[in-house]
């Protein structure tokens, strides 16, 4: 909710936008699944991903796909505009929505 209240990329600042973006769904992940995901390239990640039984199958892909955009946009100069900033965000609270324990789990 933060990031998405200080408007960075309706500001122009894309890159902070997914900087931040995938450093909030990696630690999401790594305290959720127990993988080490902001110490691993993206690939090293997807491929530790792939061996989550609660990552498997849409989440996976929804996530690897964010992630190589996120890449794009911070190793590769790529700079979306908002529209695709907002779908990004969107599709990553999905995944968190979608991935989150139950509630009797997450007490």
């Amino acid at each position: 909710d933060r990031l998405e209240q200080d408007r960075l990329a309706e500001r122009g600042e894309v890159e902070g936008f997914f900087v931040r973006l995938s450093d909030v769904v990696r630690t999401y992940v790594e305290r959720r699944f127990s993988i080490a995901a902001p110490e691993r390239t993206t690939q090293e990640f997807l491929r530790e991903a792939s061996r989550h039984p609660d990552l498997r199958g849409g989440h996976e892909q929804a996530l690897g796909a964010f992630l190589r955009s996120a890449d794009m946009v911070k190793f590769a100069a790529v700079r979306p505009g908002a529209e695709h900033c907002s779908q990004a965000l969107a599709a990553m609270r999905g995944f968190v929505e979608r991935t989150a324990p139950p509630p009797e789990e997450a007490r």
